[in-house]
């Protein structure tokens, strides 16, 4: 891990600076571009994206004594209230065009916190990353892409010239800096005395290139501003989602996308019989790609009604759907678990699926709403009035609304 600029402490929050010239105007200019939504990177080693108050926990379960000597504040510890702080600096910093860009480091898979990065924007289109992973996530390689990723975001918004500040003995994150492009320039000494090598590296080209045209994209998107209606089915396995979502989208007038149909979709034009293996594997590959491209267009595509296995104890599939904007709805399908299991049990499901028979188990963790947004709850035991559904939905998307959790 790097240190954090002048050795402060992590979870100490400081103020935003404004940067750049004022114009006659008492506005400013900055050499960056400014971006006010935290912009989601990602490749295929890590996730960057915003951080969320509900992981102040994982983070603090994150940081050990190597941690707290590494970054210069031991024998002080983060506190619950320390971190909070920290992350309402860091985003009041993205909102008001601040120069610390603090990014959330999550694993690409199950999208827990595995660590943080951050970019503070100098004069003259220089910077200054600094990276840490947490306790027993280390040698993962989730630095050395958390880092690779930054490098991009700094050349995407005008930073020309980075530096990394390291200890001599902290081998793993050197290792990372010169991975990611980063040279030896000379050493430095900080206010306590400790000596840091200073390594830097121009943005352009190499890692900065790729990683920048990604960076622009996500920029883009964040630019574009929040899809203003978005309603998701949620349920068990066999609740009538489907059933349900197809029709609700037609009456209100919204896009479909779903899960299912993305994933059964790629199934077939991408397996190749003889040279694929149909297993479980390849099942939850396809999977998390028609996750990826349900995101995707949700986040592009207007007004939409959403069809998916979410659950509530998926934390990343939670931030995702925050991430759609304010005016979210969940239509929650309630249906007892006995009849949900049936159901599926007798529905011919595309080979690509590799969960052909539900036991009441697994229906477990779809046994309640999901949390995110205003909730409508329809029992599907029974015939759906779908007009009444979809009236309610429109009347919801009429507020500004916030989750129910």
């Amino acid at each position: 891990m790097t240190r954090l600029p002048q050795a402060r402490p992590a979870h100490r929050p400081q103020a935003s600076q404004p940067r750049g010239k004022p114009r006659a105007d008492g506005r400013r200019s900055p050499h960056y571009r400014l971006v006010t939504e935290v912009p989601e990177l990602r490749n295929d080693g890590i996730i960057l994206n915003a951080h969320n108050d509900s992981e102040v926990a994982a983070h603090l379960a994150g940081e050990d004594e190597e941690t707290a000597r590494r970054f210069g504040w031991w024998p002080a510890r983060s506190t619950e209230k320390t971190v909070r702080a920290a992350y309402a600096n860091w985003a009041r910093n993205w909102q008001e065009d601040g120069p610390v860009r603090a990014f959330a480091a999550r694993d690409p898979r199950s999208g827990a916190l595995v660590g943080n990065c951050e970019l503070r924007i100098g004069p003259g289109g220089t910077g200054e990353v600094s990276y840490w992973t947490h306790a027993g996530k280390r040698g993962r390689g989730y630095a050395r892409n958390a880092l690779a990723l930054l490098v991009g975001y700094a050349a995407s918004i005008g930073v020309t010239r980075l530096e990394a500040h390291v200890a001599p003995d902290n081998h793993a994150s050197r290792h990372v800096a010169e991975s990611a492009g980063f040279t030896q320039a000379d050493t430095l000494t900080d206010g306590d005395g400790n000596e840091f090598i200073r390594y830097t590296r121009d943005t352009s080209g190499g890692t900065g290139g790729y990683g920048a045209i990604l960076c622009e994209q996500a920029i883009a998107r964040a630019r574009m501003g929040r899809v203003s209606r978005i309603a998701y089915v949620s349920g068990r396995l066999g609740a009538g989602k489907s059933s349900l979502a197809t029709p609700l989208a037609a009456e209100l007038g919204y896009s479909l996308v779903t899960k299912d149909l993305i994933k059964e979709t790629l199934h077939e034009a991408l397996f190749v019989p003889g040279e694929d293996e149909l297993d479980q594997e390849w099942s939850q590959r396809l999977g998390r790609a028609s996750w990826d491209l349900l995101w995707a267009l949700a986040a592009r595509a207007g007004d939409m009604v959403i069809e998916a296995n979410f659950y509530s104890d998926n934390e990343y599939l939670r931030g995702k759907l925050r991430d759609l904007g304010d005016r979210v709805v969940e239509v929650h399908c309630a249906c007892p678990a006995e009849v949900a299991v049936a159901r599926y049990n007798a529905r011919r499901r595309h080979e690509v699926h590799w969960l052909t028979t539900a036991t009441l188990a697994t229906m477990d963790k779809y046994d309640r709403p999901v949390g995110v947004g205003s909730l409508i709850t329809v029992d599907t035991t029974v015939p759906v009035d779908v007009a009444s559904v979809a009236a309610e939905v429109r009347r919801l998307h009429g507020v500004v609304l916030t989750a129910h959790s």
